[in-house]
Parts: C-alpha cells; structure tokens; sequence
C-alpha cells in the first residue's frame, strides 16, 4: 500500500519518492549488501554474486506475491523463496 500511495503522490509531490528511496531503501539495501558481504568473506556466498540483484530476487519476489497476485505469504513460501535464493548463491 505504501508503495502505491508514493507512486500516486509522485505526481503531485515530485521528488517524494527519491527521498523514500534515500531515507528508507537506502539504508536497508545496505545492510543487506553487508549482510551478504560477510557471507562472501566466511565462504558461505559466491564472491560473484551482485548484492543489487539479489536484493531484488527477493524484493520482486514479495512484490510480485503480494501486489501483483494478491496472495498472501506463508511462512512455506517464505521458506521456498529463501530456499531458492540460497540456491542461486550460495558458494559450492
């Protein structure tokens, strides 16, 4: 819902969503870049892997689930989505 209301108020208030993308993602995509960074360094995650696109396997993955199907997430499907990305990256 959030996300929608920002997408809306975008065209009266221009620059409000540049500014949740600062003050909120931002912030939050970095901890998950470290998050992931540490894994690289332990030998848990591929070194190749991009934190962007991982980040949003995982984004798109909920936005998807919830806003484009309309369902809502179970903790089996959370478990799926986190099986699945861990598949993708994580080191041999």
């Amino acid at each position: 819902r959030i996300l929608g209301s920002l997408l809306v108020e975008e065209q009266r208030e221009p620059g409000v969503l540049a500014a949740f993308r600062e003050r909120i993602l931002g912030p939050r995509r970095g901890l998950v870049e470290a998050m992931l960074q540490r894994g690289v360094e332990r030998g848990e995650i591929r070194p190749e892997i991009d934190p962007l696109v991982v980040t949003e396997m995982v984004a798109g993955a909920v936005f998807g689930h919830h806003a484009i199907l309309g369902l809502t997430a179970t903790d089996a499907w959370v478990e799926a989505l986190v099986d699945h990305v861990w598949t993708a990256i994580r080191a041999d």
